[in-house]
Formats: structure tokens, C-alpha cells, sequence
């Protein structure tokens, strides 16, 4: 709130100019971050704390500016997340909130099923899982804006994968972080940040305890989170037994399906119809970046009941990859996630440009994690640390 008030004084006072102030800020934290990439390629970084936070201010000088010139953005994902974290700060339910259509009758129609909408309502309450609910009263509660915590978590996964444990691999995989569409991400308020900080974190965190508390936080993050549930095992220490691996898991998932229950059982309908029903009755978009609106236009009829099972045919698929060719190890499962929400994605019915965000991040992630001889031999006094309880 204090630093949402600090810079409404700025601009007030003429200091600082949103529209063309946020585009020099960017711009000097882009080249920022491209001189660190370029200083690490060529030897003349070395990975260390002054770095991890080098690349994060880089992100925070992308994020922040770009959200206050867009104090309110016309998207109805700003307006869900802003009335979940109103509602949980007014001690409500986010699945007991009435929320507003925003939008006209011809874009309601296309944007949302037929069932979702009633004139200036919507039918259904908060879309998402309680895990991004609670992010966005943390947000609201702290900043006085969700999305200026969604920053600072960007910021944070680009200082797990920058530690200078994780060798130079790591420091550019935040690099390549900071380079990303971060500004416009943060600026309609999407949560992917919320996902890829926890998946950073869950693998940071590798085979323990804790490890797979996160874990399981981060799979209960989105829907489509929950298919890479049975890659969950890679965060398990040998053996890999199914009375092992169910207990660890077990008891690891207990707190996420705790919070999952404490929020969607007081409104189990509204829950059930906005968070899963809603998912299958959405149309197909026009302008969705996937393979399906592609064959959607070659083959009549694609928008039924195939447009759920060829996804869930590839999702499948792309499982079965990941247990082949992916090795058992926290990097195995950042890898795994991956393959699997990108073979997902390229067939869904709405997907955009922010949910790849996800899988760039699981990308990243698995790089600056992956077990090279760097890394192995900077955690050489701690491999047993890695033991599960």
C-alpha cells in the first residue's frame, strides 16, 4: 500500500510518468539483464548473490512500472482475482462472491459458454483454485494491488534459479526469465507467476518434506496442473515402492488438500460448477493459440467431444514420455511438467500466450536445476540433505 501511495505522489508531483517513464524503466532493466547474460556466456560473470539480485531488480523494473500505468486493466481475470482477494480480506468465501460481466453480450458470447452469463453477471464465482485465491488477498493485503505480489514472486523464482549453486546454467535461465513478456503478464493481472514461483521452489526444495508440501500447492495451482500429478513420484527418494511413495506423498499433500477442502465445501456447488464444470462447458476460441483451432477449421464438428479427448489423448502421451525419458530427480520433474502442460496446451480449447508462460518457466527451471558436474560438485557436502523424512 505504502509503495502504491509513494508513487501516485511521484506522479502527481510530475516525478514520474507512467506511460513513458515505465517504457525507459523497462528498457534499462532489459539491457540490465541482457549485459549479465552476456557477462556469464562469456566468463565474465561468475554466478553469486549480487547477480541473483541483479537479475531480480532487472524483473521488478519490467514488472512494476508496466502495472501502474495499467492501474485497471480490462481483462475479467483482473476482476476475479481482485474480488477473491477482496472477499477472503472481508473474512468471505472467494466461491460465495457474485462477480460482474464486464464485457458486451457479442464478446460475452464468445469468450464464455452460454451458461456462464446472465446480462451484466456472471453465474459462476472464482475460476481458480483457493492456492491463487489466497495469493491474491496476500497481494491486496500487502500492496494494495495482487499483481504487484505476482511481480515480486517473478522476481523470486529468477533468485532460486540465479543461486550460485546452481552454476552458470541457472543464472541464465533467470536471465532468459527477465527477457521474457514479463511486463505485459504482469500488467493484466495473469497468475502463472504464482505456479512457476511454487514449481521453482517445489524443486529448489527437491526430495523432502517440504519439498512436496509445495509440490502439491503448485499442483493444486490450475486446473490443468493435476495431470502431472503422478509425476510427483520424482520428488520421492528411493525406494520407489507404492507403500513408500504414497506415504511421502500422502502426508506431503495432506496441508494443500486441507486448504483445498476448508474453502470449497461451505460453497461445494458454486466450486464444483466455476472450477471444473465451467472448464468443459467453455467454447472453443477463435483466436486461442492452439493446434485445435487449427483443426477446427479442416474437420466439422471438432468442438464436441473430441475437443476434450484429443487433448487428454496427447496429455497421455506426453506422460508416458516424461516417465521415459525424464530422470527421477526434482529436475526430472520440472522437465516432465514441461512436456506434459505443453502437449496439453497446444490442444485446449482456450489457450493464450500467458499460459506458456508456465511451460517456459518449467523450461527454465529444469535448466537451472539440471544435475551437471557444476552443480554436482558445489553440492557435494550436501547430498545427504536430500534425503526424504
Amino acid at each position: 500500500m505504502l509503495l502504491l501511495q509513494g508513487w501516485d505522489a511521484m506522479r502527481w508531483a510530475g516525478v514520474f510518468d507512467p506511460r513513458s517513464d515505465s517504457r525507459l524503466i523497462g528498457g534499462a532493466s532489459v539491457v540490465l539483464a541482457v549485459a549479465i547474460g552476456l557477462g556469464v556466456i562469456l566468463g565474465r560473470v561468475r554466478p553469486s548473490r549480487s547477480v541473483q539480485y541483479a537479475v531480480a531488480l532487472a524483473i521488478i523494473g519490467v514488472t512494476i512500472p508496466s502495472i501502474l500505468a495499467l492501474p485497471s486493466p480490462p481483462i475479467d481475470v483482473h476482476v476475479f482475482h481482485e474480488a477473491a482477494g477482496g472477499a477472503i480480506l472481508a473474512g468471505q468465501n472467494p466461491y460465495g462472491v457474485d462477480l460482474p460481466n464486464i464485457y458486451s453480450a457479442e464478446a460475452s458470447a464468445r469468450v464464455y459458454a452460454a451458461e456462464a452469463f446472465e446480462g451484466e453477471r456472471l453465474t459462476f464465482s472464482f475460476p481458480y483454485f483457493p492456492i491463487i485465491a489466497l495469493a491474491a488477498a496476500l497481494g491486496e493485503g500487502a500492496f494494495g494491488d495482487y499483481r504487484l505480489l505476482f511481480a515480486a514472486l517473478m522476481a523470486a523464482t529468477a533468485v532460486l534459479l540465479a543461486h550460485p549453486r546452481n552454476a552458470s546454467l541457472g543464472t541464465v535461465g533467470a536471465v532468459i526469465l527477465a527477457l521474457a513478456p514479463l511486463g505485459d503478464l504482469a500488467a493484466l493481472g495473469w497468475n502463472e507467476p504464482v505456479a512457476v514461483f511454487l514449481l521453482a521452489l517445489a524443486t529448489d526444495r527437491g526430495a523432502t518434506r517440504w519439498g512436496l508440501v509445495v509440490a502439491g500447492f503448485f499442483l493444486s495451482a490450475k486446473q490443468h496442473l493435476f495431470a502431472v500429478l503422478p509425476l510427483s513420484i520424482f520428488l520421492v527418494s528411493p525406494p520407489w515402492n507404492l507403500k513408500h511413495v504414497s506415504r511421502h506423498v500422502g502426508r506431503a499433500f495432506a496441508l494443500p488438500v486441507a486448504v483445498l477442502v476448508a474453502f470449497a465445501l461451505p460453497h461445494f456447488d458454486r466450486f464444483w460448477f466455476s472450477v471444473v464444470e465451467l472448464q468443459l462447458l467453455q467454447p472453443l476460441r477463435p483466436d486461442a493459440k492452439s493446434l485445435l483451432v487449427v483443426l477446427s477449421r479442416q474437420v466439422e464438428g471438432i468442438q464436441g467431444l473430441a475437443s476434450v479427448i484429443i487433448p487428454l489423448a496427447f496429455l497421455a502421451g506426453a506422460l508416458v514420455l516424461a516417465y521415459r525419458w525424464c530422470d527421477r530427480s526434482p529436475h526430472g520433474f520440472a522437465s516432465g511438467v514441461a512436456l506434459v502442460i505443453l502437449a496439453f496446451l497446444l490442444f485446449t480449447k482456450q489457450t493464450f500466450f500467458n499460459h506458456y508462460f508456465l511451460v517456459v518457466g518449467a523450461l527454465l527451471i529444469a535448466l537451472a536445476f539440471e544435475p551437471s558436474s557444476e552443480r554436482t560438485t558445489a553440492h557435494a557436502p550436501e547430498t545427504g540433505s536430500h534425503e526424504g523424512p
